[in-house]
């Protein structure tokens, strides 16, 4: 039994037929010749879509002009292209007709044009995998030199969350953040779908991360924002990422204050400790405040490890941890602990001393890795550098700059006295 042709099928064969003859039609101008059109693609518009993908398949393979890999990528963007573009006027012309029909022909023209749109859909689904291209999509992640604001919201347990701002120029290897404020996660959700209702806000990202205490918290915040989003028609404006990582839920920084000099350190295994860097005292507050700026470090811990001498030294350091925490409005947040901590003997002899010697300054800088360097000054100008080593034995330094080999220790009074034969030289530390 024959097959009789359907009412759709037989309205995109008469639309097919209509567009064959208008092309004809058109066509009256001579193409030129085969060769011409072999070697030249005069549609602009192709052009492009060739470019686009042989520059996306370098990307990732290599070849060459001409390959044939590279020759088949542009047979099928060409043929599919052919196909989209009959497809448009396909529909194109099937509009024109279904508006000016009524009645059982016009539902038959609706299905005909839904019928070819899918069409055209799978069409374009097609191209973009000939040419490796990832569409721009509801929440989609875009370059974020594209975007025109960026919030972090990390939610620390389940009622708070801290919120922060991406400063300017964005970069994802380096970047840099301030701090808007700690609120409960209703004022967090609220705070960030206003930033997305704000027309020079977006496009905009907001990462949400969390740690264990905030775990439940964190998912109902984006299901919150992502709800408010497609509410005001921004999914394509909008990029909301909730990170797989969940943290711990403290972080710590540590201080070392030693002789009255304050620096970043740590503990070693035997308990003992050094100075790693020197801050100076003025440059506190800021070292505090962009260490809590950044995401991931609330609630914090301050600890605070200090020679016994250090004792004023170390009440101040605390109080402008303190006082900081408070500007920020994040006091409640940060915890501060004090311990006294016996220093790394080497450590107190690092730096450079000084000491003079007939009309000559001698300086002995001592380096991390047991290396040290002698300078030699004459007349106000180096004469020589001598690089050596030294250790600690006995504690005692043992320095051996140029074949020879100092011994001594620190005295009482701060300076170093080394020996060498008959000849005894004090140092005294550069800017002590």
């Amino acid at each position: 039994m024959e097959t009789q042709p359907t009412r759709v099928s037989t309205i995109l064969l008469c639309t097919g037929l209509v567009l064959v003859t208008a092309a004809f039609a058109l066509g009256q101008e001579r193409p030129g010749s085969v060769l011409n059109r072999l070697q030249t693609v005069d549609d602009p518009e192709l052009g492009d879509l060739i470019r686009v993908a042989i520059d996306n398949y370098r990307r990732v393979y290599t070849s060459g002009p001409g390959s044939d890999e590279e020759l088949k990528i542009v047979r099928d963007v060409t043929e599919a292209y052919a196909r989209i573009k009959l497809l448009d006027r396909q529909i194109e012309q099937t509009q024109r007709r279904m508006e000016q029909t009524t009645g059982e022909v016009r539902q038959e023209m609706i299905l005909a044009q839904a019928e070819l749109e899918s069409q055209r859909t799978m069409e374009l689904a097609n191209l973009r995998q000939i040419m490796r291209i990832m569409p721009a999509h509801a929440f989609g992640r875009r370059p974020v030199d594209q975007l025109k604001a960026w919030v972090v919201l990390d939610v620390l347990d389940a009622n708070s969350v801290a919120v922060y701002e991406v400063r300017q120029p964005f970069n994802e290897r380096r970047m840099y953040h301030s701090l808007v404020g700690v609120m409960p996660v209703s004022e967090a959700a609220t705070y960030a779908v206003d930033q997305l209702s704000e027309k020079n806000r977006v496009p905009m990202r907001v990462d949400i991360q969390r740690t264990v205490a905030g775990l439940e918290s964190s998912q109902r915040l984006e299901e919150h924002i992502v709800s408010a989003v497609k509410q005001l028609r921004l999914q394509m404006q909008a990029e909301i990422h909730l990170a797989d990582a969940v943290r711990n839920l403290h972080s710590v920084f540590g201080f070392l204050v030693w002789r009255d000099q304050i620096g970043t350190g740590r503990s070693s295994r035997d308990g003992l400790s050094y100075l790693s860097g020197i801050i100076e005292p003025n440059e506190i507050a800021a070292s505090v405040e962009r260490w809590l700026s950044e995401p991931g470090r609330l609630p914090a811990t301050f600890e605070l490890a200090y020679d016994p001498a250090s004792e004023a030294t170390v009440d101040r350091l605390a109080q402008t941890v303190a006082q900081t925490a408070k500007r920020m409005n994040i006091r409640q947040l940060v915890e501060i602990n004090r311990t006294i901590s016996p220093l790394d003997p080497q450590t107190e002899y690092l730096g450079t001393w000084q000491a003079q010697v007939d009309d000559e300054t001698i300086q002995l800088s001592f380096l991390p890795g047991q290396r040290v360097q002698a300078t030699e000054i004459q007349a106000g100008r180096i004469a020589r550098k001598i690089p050596g080593r030294w250790s600690l034995e006995d504690n005692r330094i043992v320095v051996t700059v140029d074949n020879e080999i100092l011994t001594g220790k620190i005295d009482d009074g701060g300076h170093l006295v080394l020996e060498g034969g008959d000849e005894v030289i004090s140092f005294e530390k550069k800017g002590d």
